[in-house]
């Protein structure tokens, strides 16, 4: 036994094995690989100046039941900032009207203050009467290759209209299930849409457009002017790296946020995020 181990055959067999298993990477191999990638980044948690405010369980028992008169948002993201944050991505999609009929509330919040909304991609064929959110964006290099849908279902138009930026929230979870990478970009149509996080990073830095550099129709990197080149995968993607943040119920908010940026998103049972 201990000669055919040591055997020169038997060290080819199992070379051969190893790189058939890393050709073939059947998804619990990936899926070992991403446990000891995610065990790599918690090591390196970076202090953050982001905050999260969430709508949850208690904000319920003030507010009532959900969805809220969107006058109750409009005073959430006011308070938010009567408290000092420096910008609120709300991370509440609104693509139909007010069964309450407050949307002016809250369209005329969009107008005094900066916040970023989510919008969605879909695969579904979507006629709008208006063109959802887009800011500037320029294309260095040909072709592209990245996340692709059919449609971008956006808010209603008065939200769509007065918010300072709209980002896609669409994620690309991995093999087991757990989001790792988010994409940058989406596309739609042939015309680019940003991500969420890339749109909080443009209005934070007072942009009014942002860059994609494309080679051979692979994703390199993208890029918001005053704050630099965001390097990508080819699908246009990037890791998540976790952070220190302060969490927050949206009716128990701090003192001060200190100019931090200000993430609001939905957190009470049976409540669900976008996509």
């Amino acid at each position: 036994m201990k000669k055919i181990i040591l055997s020169p055959w038997w060290a080819l067999l199992t070379l051969c094995l190893i790189i058939g298993l890393r050709i073939i990477d059947p998804t619990f191999i990936e899926s070992i690989r991403l446990r000891y990638f995610d065990t790599l980044l918690t090591q390196n948690i970076q202090q953050s100046n982001i905050a999260i405010v969430n709508i949850d369980e208690e904000t319920l028992k003030v507010k009532g039941q959900f969805p809220f008169p969107r006058n109750e948002y409009a005073n959430i993201i006011r308070e938010i900032y009567n408290q000092g944050a420096g910008l609120v991505a709300f991370n509440v999609f609104l693509p139909e009207k007010d069964r309450f009929g407050k949307d002016d509330s809250l369209t005329k919040v969009l107008q005094e203050y900066p916040v970023i909304l989510p919008q969605i991609g879909t695969q579904d064929k979507i006629i709008h009467s208006f063109a959802p959110f887009r800011p500037g964006v320029s294309v260095i290099g040909t072709g592209l290759n990245g996340a692709s849908y059919e449609s971008i279902l956006p808010n209603i138009q008065e939200f769509n209209d007065n918010a300072y930026g709209v980002g896609v929230v669409n994620t690309i979870p991995e093999v087991d299930g757990v989001t790792r990478r988010i994409p940058m970009v989406i596309s739609s149509k042939d015309t680019l849409y940003p991500s969420f996080g890339l749109e909080v990073l443009r209005v934070a830095a007072g942009d009014i457009s942002f860059q994609v550099k494309v080679n051979q129709g692979s994703i390199e990197a993208v890029r918001i002017p005053k704050f630099g080149k965001i390097q990508t995968d080819s699908q246009g993607r990037i890791w998540v790296k976790p952070s220190i943040h302060k969490e927050y119920s949206a009716v128990k908010l701090p003192k001060d946020f200190g100019g931090a940026i200000v993430l609001v998103g939905l957190t009470a049972n049976g409540i669900s995020n976008p996509l």
